[in-house]
């Protein structure tokens, strides 16, 4: 199956710190000003493994939209489950992200939970 979400989107300005790894086989988009700092992965695919040989290397694809204002801290790790991190979000150092986040809040641990909500804020 063609996967018509391949690639790489940037909708404003990005700010990317050192050795910073995204697979781009699902797709991904950039809202602005988004940050992202040191030693951080996205992953936009997954190896299957349920029923099949993992000789066949079987991967699905998922795409993921990283919102206006959002702020990925160093060394989080942001799994092929994650499709949406909202606006003004935050992702703490250090997490493992499994799950999508909402507008104006803030997730960390391993793995990343809800810590609360930021005020909101015009931009």
């Amino acid at each position: 199956m063609k996967n018509n979400n391949l690639g790489i989107n940037f909708n404003g300005d990005f700010y990317a710190s050192r050795n910073i790894e995204i697979d781009i086989s699902g797709g991904i988009t950039f809202g602005n000003n988004v940050m992202i700092s040191d030693n951080v992965t996205i992953h936009t695919h997954k190896h299957e493994y349920n029923g099949i040989s993992l000789a066949k290397a079987v991967t699905t694809q998922s795409s993921l939209r990283i919102e206006d204002e959002a702020w990925i801290c160093n060394n989080v790790i942001i799994s092929s489950s994650v499709n949406r991190i909202g606006k003004g979000a935050i992702i703490a150092a250090g997490s493992t992200l499994t799950k999508d986040v909402e507008d104006f809040e803030i997730y960390g641990g391993v793995p990343a939970r809800f810590i609360k909500k930021r005020k909101k804020f015009e931009f």
